[in-house]
């Protein structure tokens, strides 16, 4: 067999018929928890997930929006999604390397 060696607690948990396992450190984000299936970082394939749903429902907001619409109502949405940032940043690990303005910049592009 040639390649790296394989994870034991990858292996163990593949024959159990777990989901996750915890591996090594990701670099990007700081936590353990990985998949079986490809072993890709569980924190990271969320945070992208819920980034490409906020884009999508940000698109379908303005696909509805009126050809003027009321300042009072784009402030209030805007204070309502600032709180909700607020929220997940706490419970979130930042990196200084994390650019989750570029990844929603990104997703939003993907979309259209």
């Amino acid at each position: 067999m040639t390649g790296r060696p394989a994870n034991e607690d990858r292996l163990s948990a593949k024959s159990l018929g777990f989901k996750t396992y915890q591996g090594s450190i990701h670099a990007k984000c700081g936590t353990t928890e990985r998949y079986v299936s490809g072993g890709g970082c569980v924190y990271c394939a969320r945070t992208i997930a819920t980034e490409q749903r906020e884009a999508r429902r940000l698109m379908k907001a303005h696909a509805q929006e009126t050809v003027n619409p009321d300042p009072e109502e784009i402030a209030t949405a805007q204070e309502e999604l600032d709180e909700q940032d607020a929220a997940m940043q706490d419970d979130f690990v930042a990196d200084a390397r994390d650019d989750a303005a570029e990844r929603s910049r990104q997703a939003i592009e993907d979309l259209m």
